[in-house]
């Protein structure tokens, strides 16, 4: 091979491999690019607000949260604080023109921290009541993965080990649990491995990443099988009443409601919020969080709601009603029909005035 050859051929090598990079580099430009315009979402400014010596990010402003007198507070994860919508186009602030619609005295205070837990739901009630905010009116929203074991449990663990419903074997799982969480600078979760810790940091940094595995998971979703990572990890240990999972999501609860009962609050009201994902009757969610409704309710003596009938019941529900392509959190109209659920379910705990009476 002559010199002139050999840099023909180096440089043809070399022009090939720039356009199969420019192949693949520039459709994934495009696409993360296209993704970023799809998910783009209004500025919602943020109160910090400190109840014993936890600091809350919350959508209201500090002055709103001043005298519960009267307030219907809800809590939850990022599903209820709606950042996607707005504090106007969340579930809490529809529920809250639907209230002043009917004539109800309730105002709705959307009190949602994005990332929160069963238990940090417990510590801001708790934060709440020892600063002499007293709501009228509590609604608990939950979503799929409240079921999951979270360090924010372990500030709980003298109290669970005193719990009888808790066998010793659960105990020392729990024990061994919190010293992974301690070990951890109470990372979100003991179960934060190095897999975890890579996926979170794609999820930051990378839309494309995002599309590409939760298009596997709702795939799995369709097809009826568990691929056991995602969205899909949670329903199994929903449907399993007697398991860990589902006696610290009972605990947080029962927590809670006896928080309120001590102050002289009787109505408190759960909600869960459906994945906005294979919205439909023959999905095999809609009677395991069915079930789960009635447990719940039977254990904790207060109304409980599963929220799938919210878009079922309704003609404007769509298979598909998450927010964008890739953010699963309920579109701004899955929020408004959420709501309206939330709202019925009010009026057939007896907590607002049904129609007729109010309009006789």
């Amino acid at each position: 091979m002559t010199p002139g050859t050999k840099t023909r051929w180096r440089r043809d090598i070399a022009i090939n491999l720039i356009l199969v990079l420019a192949a693949v580099v520039v459709p994934l430009v495009a696409l993360e690019l296209y993704l970023a315009w799809d998910n783009r979402r209004p500025t919602v400014p943020l109160t910090t607000v400190e109840l014993d010596g936890q600091k809350y990010p919350f959508e209201e402003s500090a002055d709103a949260l001043s005298d519960l007198h009267n307030k219907a507070v809800i809590v939850g994860d990022s599903f209820t604080a709606g950042a996607a919508c707005g504090l106007a186009g969340s579930y809490p602030g529809r529920l809250d023109r639907l209230l002043a619609q009917h004539g109800e005295t309730y105002r709705v205070l959307n009190l949602g921290v994005p990332g929160s837990d069963p238990f940090m739901y417990l510590r801001l009630i708790e934060g709440l009541l020892h600063s002499g905010r007293v709501p009228s009116l509590v609604v608990v929203t939950l979503f799929s993965n409240d079921i999951e074991l979270t360090c924010s449990s372990c500030q709980y663990l003298g109290r669970i080990r005193r719990d009888s419903s808790f066998t010793p074997d659960e105990i020392t799982r729990l024990t061994s649990f919190c010293g992974n969480c301690w070990r951890a600078n109470d990372t979100p979760t003991a179960h934060y491995s190095v897999i975890r810790r890579i996926h979170t940091w794609l999820v930051d940094k990378s839309y494309a990443y995002v599309l590409l595995r939760d298009g596997l998971v709702g795939l799995s979703m369709k097809l009826g099988f568990n691929v056991g990572w995602g969205r899909t990890a949670y329903p199994p240990q929903w449907r399993s009443h007697q398991g860990i999972e589902f006696k610290m999501l009972r605990f947080a609860l029962a927590g809670i409601r006896d928080a309120l009962k001590a102050r002289g609050v009787s109505r408190m009201m759960v909600v869960i919020y459906p994945d906005m994902e294979n919205v439909r009757r023959e999905n095999e969610y809609v009677s395991i969080y069915g079930d789960a409704e009635a447990e719940l309710s039977r254990a904790l003596g207060v109304p409980v709601w599963s929220g799938y009938p919210a878009f079922l019941d309704s003609p404007e529900s769509k298979p598909n009603m998450s927010y964008s392509l890739v953010d699963h959190h309920p579109s701004c109209k899955a929020h408004e029909l959420f709501a309206k659920g939330v709202y019925l379910r009010m009026q057939q705990a007896g907590y607002v005035t049904p129609p007729s009476a109010a309009h006789p």
